[in-house]
């Protein structure tokens, strides 16, 4: 494996028109466009949810000024695991995104 490493490198920071390494470098930006749409579409779903789980814990009725019901509840801790998901699922966007727009960078820490 140490092998194609080096190889890799070299092939990476000669500048030269390899033809197997252009095709590398275009699936790996693919792939990465791939997850920057579909993890996107999960960030637009998470937040829709978490958005819809937090209006239904402000309309839900408290029981007792101290006490929360179960519906409360439920509706709270969905709201909020929904969102945390959502902030991770962006992050991973954004790291993919980084690699569709400079995917020789990205390749190229792959491969050290």
């Amino acid at each position: 494996m140490n092998a194609l490493h080096r190889t890799l490198n070299e092939a990476i920071t000669s500048n030269s028109a390899n033809p197997a390494l252009t095709i590398l470098i275009e699936d790996y930006t693919r792939y990465h466009f791939i997850m920057v749409v579909f993890g996107g579409l999960w960030v637009l779903l998470l937040g829709g949810l978490s958005i819809t789980f937090l209006m239904k814990f402000k309309r839900t009725p408290k029981l007792h000024p101290l006490k929360w019901g179960f519906e409360k509840k439920v509706y709270f801790y969905f709201g909020i695991l929904s969102s945390c998901v959502a902030l991770f699922m962006l992050f991973i966007v954004v790291a993919n995104t980084t690699n569709v727009l400079d995917p020789v960078h990205g390749f190229s820490l792959l491969v050290k």
